[in-house]
């Protein structure tokens, strides 16, 4: 196996180079939404990642994130239920990059608490060949782990997260700017309503979305993501936009140097919810 010595001829690795800390707007609509709601509020992240065994290029991640919404539609509120849900997205995983090929997988387990208390998890990985230098080409999946059963008015509902599986490509472009779009399939998701009640699961789906990336000076970046299900009255609408800190003062560099996270740390953009009667 050869490994990737592009690197070698980069400024000398900072073990604190990939700390990062964002804040940003949430804004999120998905089939736990029960059909009737949404939420709009504020996410906090902190993510690191760093070589595992550099000799083989292997490295590994780590990630939390806080989200608080308040519910942007007034029907749980008059149905007697929560108007606010909170959530804790944690990541763990690793990668290797091998030549232009880099893979990596990663583990993600969310808490919420909004109608009612859950504990998610998934697995997501990634497969990517670099094109070129600056365009990346690849294909990410996400399997759900385990699911979690909880009350919504006095009667058992399920969540578990949605499997998705698409291609997407990547260019870095000269100005230090990342921009990613994909396009794939999500599988089939709940389509009950709280107002209407229930029916059957939406089968197989559309899903798109894109992220960016877009450094502002040596420390300060600024970067968002949005994924979406369709149809758009049940599948998922989620987007955040926010402002990244590098401690280390590395916002131009760090993203596209070899110990970078290959999967970010989970958000509601990566860990849609569904809902089951």
């Amino acid at each position: 196996m050869e490994i990737d010595d592009s690197f070698k001829h980069c400024p000398q690795h900072n073990p604190w180079e990939q700390l990062s800390f964002l804040a940003a707007i949430d804004g999120s609509k998905q089939p736990q939404d029960y059909g009737v709601n949404a939420d709009l509020g504020l996410r906090l992240r902190g993510q690191y990642a760093g070589p595992l065994i550099e000799e083989l290029g292997v490295g590994f991640q780590f990630g939390s994130a806080l989200t608080w919404t308040d519910n942007a539609v007034r029907v749980f509120e008059l149905l007697g239920e929560d108007t606010n849900r909170f959530q804790s997205h944690t990541t763990i995983g690793v990668f290797q990059r091998v030549n232009r090929w880099r893979w990596g997988g990663v583990f993600d387990h969310l808490y919420q608490d909004g109608f009612d208390a859950s504990n998610l998890g998934q697995f997501r990985g990634r497969v990517s060949y670099d094109v070129t230098d600056n365009t990346q080409i690849g294909l990410t999946g996400r399997l759900r782990a385990y699911d979690d059963t909880v009350e919504f008015l006095g009667n058992s509902v399920t969540l578990r997260s949605i499997n998705q599986g698409d291609a997407y490509i990547r260019h870095f472009f000269e100005t230090g700017v990342q921009a990613t779009c994909w396009l794939g399939l999500a599988e089939e998701h709940g389509e009950s309503n709280a107002a209407f009640g229930a029916v059957p699961a939406h089968d197989d789906a559309i899903v798109f979305g894109a992220d960016f990336y877009a450094p502002l000076n040596n420390s300060l970046a600024l970067y968002g993501e949005t994924n979406l299900t369709t149809p758009a009255d049940t599948g998922t609408v989620d987007a955040f936009l926010g402002m990244v800190y590098y401690p280390f003062s590395n916002a131009k560099v760090a993203h596209h140097r070899r110990w970078a996270p290959l999967l970010p740390t989970a958000a509601p953009t990566s860990f849609g919810v569904d809902l089951l009667p």
